[in-house]
């Protein structure tokens, strides 16, 4: 709630990049635990829709509420917007849906960074996608230091496409 009231302080044209930037983080974070909680630690709908967070882009409040109360996974893949659905396409493992969503946010936070408009949404996107590079960093290092196959780092990290 402190991102959305924050944000809604900002100038107009603040307001819409960084609701372009922050908005699919936060439908892949919505997604992605609404599915752990309910379906993987069976959570009730009502404490699963109170540990989401509002603000996404395609994911609405209202949406996510009529997602939580779906009474299996594949329910809510069937009735998710229309391009989540096209992002994740016949995916059903969270690993291989989070990965599929990670990509296209690392897309449009590329494209972010190279606009003029907003300057507080170019900062943001640089130090989001430098925090994506250095965990990457730490990712291949601790592959490393386990002695683990780089393919399967690769693969772990989605360095594979």
């Amino acid at each position: 709630n402190d991102m959305v009231n924050s944000i809604g302080l900002m100038p107009e044209i603040d307001k819409l990049w960084l609701n372009r930037l922050l908005g699919p983080i936060v439908d892949r974070h919505n997604l992605i635990w609404l599915i752990r909680y309910r379906f993987t630690y069976h959570l009730q709908a009502p404490e699963t829709w109170y540990l989401l967070s509002p603000g996404g882009r395609h994911l609405s409040s209202s949406k996510l509420y009529t997602l939580v109360n779906l009474d299996s996974a594949d329910r809510v893949f069937e009735r998710l917007p229309e391009e989540l659905g096209k992002i994740i396409g016949e995916r059903r493992s969270l690993f291989d849906i989070e990965l599929a969503l990670e990509r296209v946010i690392e897309k449009q936070t590329w494209d972010i960074l190279k606009q003029q408009e907003s300057m507080i949404a170019r900062a943001l996107s640089w130090l989001i996608l430098r925090e994506k590079q250095l965990l990457r960093v730490r990712g291949i290092l601790k592959g490393q230091q386990l002695s683990l196959d780089s393919d399967i780092v690769s693969f772990a990290m989605g360095l594979g496409e």
